[in-house]
């Protein structure tokens, strides 16, 4: 490893020394500085072996893959069944804490996150009931404010979610392309708890594809 960098900010700079060869420009080199944090080229890798005892470059063969062909390796036998559905038999279920949420075209993480946060038994005894009116974090909350109010719309969401009162069992046993699978009635849409969390913030507040 070789650092560099500016005077007090040093980086590491590294290279995998199973794919030094004789052609010394596919040797397998990272750079650690904040601007690189990648695959570099190295045009003085010569040198810095040399420094190091490592001088004999026509006699060294490749030993080990580099990390560019181990990703088009992992890429090419990765087994992307084993973390999707399709060709699945999907059974069907309902009742507290099998909700579904819609995607509502950039909420796909959101719904994740919400979906995690709210099967954790602190913050579920905390946010849901079973009759909104009678929540204790919802007393003051006016009907007027209600829409516009972050706790009105966590609350609702998390009620939702956890009380099973709208996942009930759907009518058929259907396949994934059927009709029946994207019926909104068996999935509620976080509209109004979207909005809220993104009103006031340039990017979140539009349809763009964004992160949680």
């Amino acid at each position: 490893a070789e650092l560099e960098g500016e005077p007090g900010k040093l980086y590491p700079l590294v290279v995998k020394l199973g794919t030094i060869t004789n052609d010394i420009s596919t040797a397998d080199c990272y750079s650690y500085a904040p601007d690189e944090d990648g695959p570099v080229r190295v045009p003085n890798l010569a040198q810095l072996l040399a420094q190091r005892g490592i001088a004999h470059l026509t006699n060294m063969q490749k030993t080990v893959k580099s990390t560019a062909e181990l990703e088009v390796e992992l890429n090419a036998n990765y087994a992307f069944d084993a973390i999707t559905e399709q060709g699945a038999h999907l059974v069907t279920v309902s009742g507290p804490y099998q909700q579904g949420l819609q995607n509502l075209g950039n909420s796909c993480y959101l719904n994740s996150v919400v979906q995690a946060l709210f099967h954790m038994p602190e913050l579920a005894s905390r946010y849901s009931a079973t009759d909104l009116t009678q929540h204790p974090l919802l007393q003051a909350v006016s009907p007027s404010q209600a829409p516009h109010d972050l706790l009105c719309q966590t609350v609702k969401l998390a009620s939702a979610l956890t009380s099973g009162v709208f996942s009930k069992p759907m009518e058929t046993d259907p396949k994934e392309e059927d009709d029946e699978v994207l019926n909104p009635k068996y999935r509620l849409a976080p509209r109004m708890f979207k909005h809220v969390i993104g009103k006031d913030h340039v990017d979140f507040k539009t349809g763009q594809q964004q992160d949680a």
